[in-house]
């Protein structure tokens, strides 16, 4: 492959996992939304704020492994 082919790779790989850490943004802040709603004392809140902070913690590794990507498109591509 060439320097070319490997940039657009890596570009278009950032965009899809771009749309990836969105996704997993959007069920982070969904999840979220409901913590109010759940009774004290009932340990429903702690499960429930693990499983936002999960979808938080995946959608930010999520969105630096694309930034990695998106400039190492970019580098390549000035490289090419």
């Amino acid at each position: 492959m060439t320097l070319s082919e490997w940039s657009y790779t890596a570009t278009v790989t950032a965009a899809v996992l771009y749309l990836v850490a969105f996704a997993l943004h959007s069920f982070e802040w969904s999840s979220a939304r409901g913590l109010a709603a759940a009774r004290p004392g009932d340990g429903s809140e702690d499960a429930a704020r693990v499983r936002v902070d999960f979808y938080g913690r995946l959608g930010l590794m999520v969105t630096g492994l694309s930034a990695v990507l998106h400039v190492a498109g970019v580098v390549l591509r000035g490289v090419a």
